[in-house]
Order: structure tokens, then C-alpha cells, then sequence
């Protein structure tokens, strides 16, 4: 898949093309403290070399967009592999507790000690609830999007539209 190459300074890198023609390359890093890699556009689709358009990942970096690659690849959606297969981050869920009856709400965050919800009608940290895994199934239930929130194709519609009003 990759052809890795030694640079001049002896360090593998590989390039490949993204979806839309641009040269991007992995590259090991110099970088004394600790192994990183740069990950990055080289040339953008108009053919103008990036010389600041590559990430510098830490092994802990890498290891921490696993899961949201992972999740990715299995499933074409951006969200993070969890402990619980039925609560995923971007799911939509409905309180059942007595403290957020009929709540509805997307999963923002997830991690080991469970996941956080954002209520559609209530932006920012005064509608976030935090539930940790064990008591999830006492307080939320998974529901369908509501019919009058926009979907993620609805808002770059949106988006688009504003920008031609512009």
C-alpha cells in the first residue's frame, strides 16, 4: 500500500494521493524527545506545495485518532469505538430518568467512564449530562433523530446556502 522511502536525512516517508488528487505523505519525525510522525497535505489540488499543512503526531496523538479511525473505517461515520455497543458518540438518546424525563439529546463525548450528552434545545455546558456506563440504561433510552433538528447533510446545505446569500 505504502512505498516507504528513505529521506535525506535517512527517514522513512511515504506519499499517497487523497480523494481529491492532493499529495499527501506519513513521515517519521526527527524530533528528538520522542518518536512522532508528520502526517500531512504536501501538494494541495491546485498543485501549491503546503509547507504547513502536516500534523505532528506523538505516539499518544496517533493512539488517541485509532479508536475515530477504526470507528470510521468499520462504519463511514466519524464516532468512537466504546465499551457500550448500544450508547456510541452521535447517537441520539431520550431521558428516561426522573432528573431528565423526556430529554432529547446527541452523545458528544464518550470514554472509559461513560458518555455525555448535549441537549438539542439547550446549547452549551448547562444542557451537557454526564452518565457514566453503568447507570446508562437507567436514565437514557436511544431514540431517532427528532424530525426538526437537521441532519448533518441538512446543515451543510444550509451552510452552502448562506454562503451564496453572501
Amino acid at each position: 500500500m505504502f512505498d516507504f522511502k528513505p529521506t535525506k536525512k535517512g527517514l522513512l516517508q511515504a506519499e499517497f494521493v487523497d480523494r481529491f488528487g492532493a499529495i499527501c505523505s506519513i513521515q517519521e519525525s526527527s524530533f528528538p524527545d520522542e518518536p512522532c510522525i508528520w502526517l500531512g497535505v504536501e501538494v494541495d489540488i491546485q498543485a501549491r506545495e503546503i509547507s504547513t499543512g502536516r500534523m505532528h503526531l506523538s505516539r499518544d496523538l496517533a493512539n488517541r485518532l485509532l479508536p475515530v479511525l477504526r470507528h470510521f473505517v468499520r462504519t463511514g461515520e466519524v464516532g468512537v469505538d466504546v465499551a457500550s455497543e448500544e450508547f456510541k458518540l452521535g447517537m441520539w438518546v431520550v431521558g428516561v430518568g426522573s432528573d431528565n424525563q423526556d430529554v432529547q439529546g446527541r452523545i458528544i463525548h464518550t470514554d472509559a467512564s461513560g458518555f455525555v450528552v448535549q441537549a438539542h434545545d439547550q446549547p452549551g455546558p448547562e444542557g451537557q449530562t454526564a452518565t457514566v456506563w453503568d447507570a446508562a440504561h437507567l436514565f437514557w433510552e436511544v431514540t431517532e433523530t427528532p424530525a426538526n433538528v437537521l441532519n448533518r447533510y441538512d446543515l451543510i446545505a444550509a451552510d452552502d446556502a448562506d454562503d451564496d446569500s453572501v
